[in-house]
């Protein structure tokens, strides 16, 4: 499962609106699922979460 973060201008609103999804769709799945290639929507960014784990190096 993955997890993105999307924000999206649309015309008629005054500031940009932020939403975050997780699940199994890829970039062009999520743009087709939000809409945002409709007219109404100026621009859009979506950034994929990464999660980076520290390994631990054993040492006390």
């Amino acid at each position: 499962m993955k997890e993105y973060i999307i924000i999206t201008k649309e015309r008629n609103r005054p500031n940009p609106i932020k939403t975050v999804y997780s699940g199994n769709l890829d970039k062009d799945g999520i743009i087709e699922f939000f809409g945002l290639h409709h007219s109404d929507v100026e621009w859009y960014r979506i950034s994929e979460v990464v999660i980076i784990e520290e390994k631990e190096n054993g040492t006390d």
